[in-house]
């Protein structure tokens, strides 16, 4: 059995690191929101009109984003009968929630922004200026998602896809000149007898990951071998 002890680079996935995406850019919208409409200097537009377009972009942005968003999933998982592994990689694409964090920083920016304008009479240019370009920003996004979409529910992208991410783990596992601890009939060690056989005792389930830092830190402390069939 070969067991590599360089960098594994399969891990164990959480929504940790999109919720805090997500919260990180909401607060950088709110941030934007409630310090750019106290600047004073420079070119001044009317409050009111500022005001009114802030509230629609922002409310429309929501809205927008939502019905998006569910007919995306709605398409590719309504094809998912055909190539099984497409949506699980479009779910997990990070384009698709750091999207939805710009959205909700552009809409958390522009519902700021309006409450922080309030009844004022002028307002600095600044704001519908960077209002703008953050919605450009969102549109870019939204294009390459929905591209990203109409990939996932073709057969030649889905199986281009899986064959590099294949042949990365592989490369990454089994990197020629790495280091590795080999035992067996050809190694230094013969393997020990069988102790234990452990086996799935649940209905027909699909294994797409094994956390191997964490499964070789237990074979060390154990003092063990595993061998995975």
């Amino acid at each position: 059995m070969v067991v590599p002890t360089g960098p594994v680079p399969l891990r164990r996935r959480t929504g940790l690191k999109a919720e805090r995406t997500q919260l990180l850019f909401a607060l950088v919208g709110l941030g934007l929101g409630l310090v750019l409409p106290r600047i004073t200097g420079g070119p001044q537009a009317s409050g009111a009109q500022v005001n009114d377009m802030l509230l629609g972009l922002g409310f429309g942005v929501l809205g927008v984003t939502a019905v998006i968003f569910s007919l995306l999933f709605l398409v590719v998982q309504w094809a998912h009968t055909t190539f099984t592994p497409r949506l699980t990689m479009f779910r997990n694409a990070p384009i698709v929630w750091r999207t939805f964090a710009f959205a909700i920083s552009l809409a958390v920016f522009c519902l700021a922004a309006a409450l922080t304008i309030g009844t004022r009479v002028r307002v600095t240019i600044v704001v519908p200026v960077v209002a703008g370009v953050l919605l450009l920003v969102m549109l870019a996004l939204l294009r390459v998602l929905q591209l990203r979409a109409f990939a996932s529910i073709q057969l030649a992208p889905v199986l281009h896809s899986v064959t590099e991410r294949g042949r990365a783990t592989l490369q990454s596992l089994y990197a020629p000149g790495g280091a590795r601890v080999t035992t067996g009939p050809s190694g230094d060690r013969p393997l020990p007898p069988l102790r234990a056989t452990v086996t799935w005792p649940r209905s027909l389930s699909v294994l797409q990951q094994v956390d191997m830092e964490r499964l070789l830190e237990l074979t060390r402390q154990a003092d063990a071998v595993v061998v995975l069939n």
